[in-house]
């Protein structure tokens, strides 16, 4: 019975949370007189996005999905961010563990700001995951601060663990990351505002046309996005959502059947 009460408990809750999630959404402004419009994903839309930016879509006033192609733009420096990201510093025996939030941005490298001089070994993993190791070092004039990510996929967390050996551990006073913003192209049939969503987990890549010619696509116009806001995935133009209220209704009928059930069986016991 108090199995069967935990099970419920838990299928209620999980229900409440799909009832009530949320995603965010952009409004892009419309500008230009070319068709196809372009801009570069923001370091809120990468940290927000679910399943590396697979449930992305454009939508346009009617609430309708427009195709897009994201671009991804890693040798063009001329566009690069830089970021100022969060950390926490930790001692394991003789290593210095430097846990960094990289919100899944599409990293580069990221630069350490140490006044020590110093010559240390470092290792570069997420969770379980090892993806490389080196040496960061700062000595007079030169220095070597920068840890290269290029072939570490975009994660929420990375951690560099900093072999000390005998030494001090490290004073870091800041880390920032450089990254190239990904580029999202679509093109536009009416002169309305059109909105970019994100964030439901609930939602899988989808495959447009425009993917395997948009590099064909010369004439575009650059336009801008607005504040990141957030919205009830209940609410009109925003595509594929599944109406939870439903399943939420028919849960809570078969909830009461059975707790029913098991209040009568239980009344029965006690009376033999």
């Amino acid at each position: 019975m108090k199995k069967i009460s935990k099970l419920i408990l838990f299928l209620f809750v999980f229900t409440i949370v799909q009832l009530f999630s949320y995603q965010y959404f952009k409004t892009i402004k419309i500008t230009g007189k070319s068709v196809y419009k372009q801009f570069f994903l923001t370091e809120d839309i990468y940290e927000n996005s679910k399943n590396n930016l697979g449930d992305i879509r454009i939508i346009d006033n009617a609430g309708k999905e427009v195709p897009y192609a994201i671009e991804t733009l890693k040798n063009q420096d001329k566009n690069n961010v830089k970021v100022d990201l969060s950390y926490k510093v930790e001692q394991n025996g003789k290593s210095t563990i430097l846990k960094i939030k990289s919100k899944f941005l599409p990293l580069k490298n990221i630069v350490l700001d140490v006044n020590d001089e110093f010559q240390r070994n470092y290792a570069l993993r997420s969770g379980d995951d090892f993806y490389a190791e080196g040496v960061i070092s700062k000595v007079g004039k030169k220095k070597n601060l920068t840890i290269n990510l290029e072939n570490v996929p975009k994660l929420k967390e990375i951690i560099i663990e900093i072999k000390n050996k005998d030494n001090f551990p490290l004073k870091i006073k800041k880390v920032t990351g450089n990254y190239v913003p990904d580029r999202v192209v679509f093109k536009v049939t009416e002169r309305e505002n059109y909105k970019i969503t994100f964030g439901n987990e609930n939602l899988e890549k989808p495959e447009y046309d425009i993917v395997e010619f948009v590099d064909s696509i010369k004439d575009r116009d650059e336009v801008s996005v607005g504040k990141l806001e957030k919205v009830d995935v209940k609410m009109k133009n925003v595509p594929k959502q599944k109406n939870y209220m439903a399943y939420y209704n028919i849960f809570i009928g078969a909830v009461a059947v059975i707790l029913i059930g098991f209040m009568v069986k239980k009344i029965v016991n006690n009376k033999k």
